[in-house]
Formats: C-alpha cells, sequence, structure tokens
C-alpha cells in the first residue's frame, strides 16, 4: 500500500509518496509527522506519455532512487525494500514500478 501525502503550506504545494517497496529507506515528512514519505516529488519535473495495457497515461514521471541496495525494514512485515524505480502519473497514481532485479510491475488498468 502507498500513501500520497498533499499539502499545500504558504502557497507552495509539497508532495510525497510512501512506498513501503522503495529501496531507500530514508524517511522525512510533509509538514507534520504522521505525514511521512520517502519519496519526494518535485513538481517541476518534466512529464511524458507511457501507454500500459492499451491505456495511455499522459502526466507521467519517472523517479529513480539511483540505488541497487535492497532494505529491509520490520515496519513493513516481510516485504523486501527493492523497488529503485517508480513511474507515477499525476493524474492516476503509480502505474509502474521496477526492483533491483529489472523485474517490472505494472497496472492492468480495466478496458
Amino acid at each position: 500500500m502507498a500513501n500520497y501525502i498533499f499539502s499545500k503550506n504558504n502557497n507552495v504545494l509539497n508532495t510525497g509518496i510512501n512506498f513501503p517497496m522503495w529501496n531507500l529507506p530514508l524517511f522525512s515528512f510533509i509538514d507534520e509527522v504522521q505525514n511521512s514519505v520517502n519519496i519526494f516529488i518535485n513538481q517541476d519535473q518534466e512529464t511524458t506519455t507511457l501507454t500500459i495495457n492499451g491505456h495511455k497515461f499522459n502526466n507521467v514521471i519517472k523517479l529513480i532512487s539511483n540505488s541497487t541496495n535492497s532494505n529491509n525494514d520490520s515496519r513493513f512485515g516481510s516485504l523486501s525494500q527493492n523497488v529503485n524505480e517508480l513511474w507515477y502519473d499525476y493524474d492516476f497514481g503509480i502505474i509502474q514500478f521496477k526492483d533491483i532485479n529489472d523485474t517490472l510491475w505494472s497496472i492492468e488498468y480495466p478496458k
């Protein structure tokens, strides 16, 4: 399960994701401690399109951890923290991710 955190404070929009399978165990928070994230989203990053299972997503960014390590944190139970690439669509959410073994996981968008 991923938690999406959005906060507008002092006319600044801060966004991030708490994604338990992300391979960087760095945690911070947006505005308040209960809004923890391990992936910050850069609002200035250029978007692209990506078609998955015949559905075209038009507002996609790719997030990369720049690490090939796998980290495990007992807070997430038996989930391995081995995802190092993630595709996020601003209109939908996480649509695809890849782990350090190059296994690609994509959303099954209904037809």
